[in-house]
């Protein structure tokens, strides 16, 4: 649902996984799935007019977590299955162009969420638990490992003086273990930078 609308994407994808809205109001969707190899997809995008589109020609393997960086018109996207993150130009109207890789992950890295700071890094929940924060190029500047069989989904930074570091971990995603032994918690840390 976008306002008081409710969009359909079926047409699109089987699935859809993390979204981001710019502040111009322009919606911009990835696809979900579990399948191995990851098939390949464009970000989806919901325009003003709530019109949903294929946004870009170049199909990414797993779109996950997304951060918009107004200064630069920007959009990056992390995509899971090829641990990088990728970045797009972003026009007025709100179309994508000029891929390019913003930064190449170790292996075993993928990627899920991830949130900007105001140094201009990106803080990358890698799901086989540790979080990293990565800048263009793809030097990891900073490093959290959590305790093994803790799992990394999700981050942000925000508080009373946009400094702290929340980081939502959990147990393995498996349906029947998150059942059985609910393990999800947001834990928070004080982090070196601010949010943007």
């Amino acid at each position: 649902m976008i306002g008081n609308y409710i969009i359909d994407l079926s047409a699109f994808v089987p699935a859809i996984n993390d979204l981001l809205v710019t502040p111009s109001g322009h919606c911009y969707v990835g696809q979900f799935s579990h399948d191995y190899p990851a098939p390949e997809a464009p970000l989806l995008t919901i325009d003003l007019e709530q019109r949903a589109s294929p946004a870009t020609e170049h199909k990414l393997a797993v779109a996950n977590g997304m951060v918009f960086r107004p200064g630069s018109r920007t959009l990056i996207v992390a995509e899971s299955w090829a641990c990088l993150l990728s970045a797009f130009d972003v026009d007025e109207k709100g179309g994508l162009s000029n891929y390019r890789i913003f930064a190449k992950l170790p292996p075993e890295h993928f990627p899920d969420g991830i949130c900007g700071d105001d140094a201009g890094g990106i803080w990358v929940a890698c799901v086989t638990g540790k979080f990293v924060r990565v800048v263009e190029g793809g030097e990891i500047t900073h490093r959290l490992t959590l305790d093994e069989g803790r799992f990394a989904y999700a981050c942000a930074i925000g508080g009373e003086d946009r400094q702290t570091l929340f980081l939502c971990t959990g147990g393995p995603y498996e349906t029947s273990v998150i059942v059985q032994h609910p393990a999800a918690r947001i834990e928070t840390i004080r982090g070196p930078f601010r949010s943007t």
